[in-house]
């Protein structure tokens, strides 16, 4: 019933109208889906991981809160009254091909959790790295889980036997492949000054006096003096 109101209700916000929720479906969003029931200190939920299993058909929703892994049946929505704690706050989880639930803590500490039986088995590794195990992955075509820390730091793990396989850091791989040392670079330039060949013949003929040029023939012409005298 609970879920028939919130579908309505989420197709009633759709098409523009407003449906107000009914009581219970308000109890199954604030209190029974919440993880923060009965706790005095309130965390964030860094990550779900949807879990069925088609042998017994019981399907569970896995949920970190904090340091605190807890457990909620998908039929009630009611969440399982005992969780399993960790040493520290809980930054990721991957479900591998068993149905084992590898879970990653912000120290760096490494577990591996039945699913079927709920139990936790003892701490596989300690993940060196800046904000400890901050992702993990499966790998299903080579059956390999991948931690990967902030820092740049990749280590694969056989999912079936849990053993280390590689360990790599991409930082240093990609530096590798660049040659990305720290190198000194020194810059150099070359200004030639250069003067053009009639500039420097004006400076050379600045100092000498202006020749005029002389009209052809105008020297050479004879002036026609009367030999009479024309006064009287």
């Amino acid at each position: 019933m609970a879920l028939n109101d919130l579908s309505t209700f989420t197709r009633m916000r759709q098409t523009g109208t407003y449906k107000p929720l009914s009581a219970e479906t308000r109890n199954v969003l604030t209190r029974r889906l919440s993880p923060s029931i009965n706790e005095t200190e309130r965390h964030t939920v860094r990550c779900l991981v949807f879990i069925e299993h088609p042998e017994n058909g019981r399907s569970s929703l896995w949920c970190t809160y904090g340091s605190k892994l807890k457990v909620f049946n998908v039929t009630t929505w009611i969440c399982d009254p005992s969780d399993i704690l960790f040493p520290s706050t809980i930054t990721c989880m991957c479900l591998d091909a068993r149905y084992k639930l590898w879970v990653g803590c912000i120290h760096g500490q490494l577990f591996v959790v039945d699913t079927l039986t709920r139990t936790c088995g003892p701490q596989l590794a300690l993940i060196d790295g800046e904000g400890g195990c901050e992702a993990i992955a499966f790998d299903v075509r080579r059956n390999y889980i991948l931690t990967a820390t902030r820092s740049s730091s990749i280590t694969s793990w056989n999912a079936s036997n849990w053993e280390r396989l590689n360990h790599i850091n991409l930082c240093e791989i990609y530096k590798a492949a660049h040659n990305e040392q720290e190198k000194t670079f020194k810059s150099e330039a070359v200004i030639t000054f250069r003067t053009t060949t009639g500039s420097s013949n004006m400076g050379k003929n600045q100092n000498k006096k202006p020749i005029f040029p002389v009209v052809p023939n105008q020297s050479n012409d004879q002036m026609d003096i009367p030999s009479k005298n024309i006064f009287k």
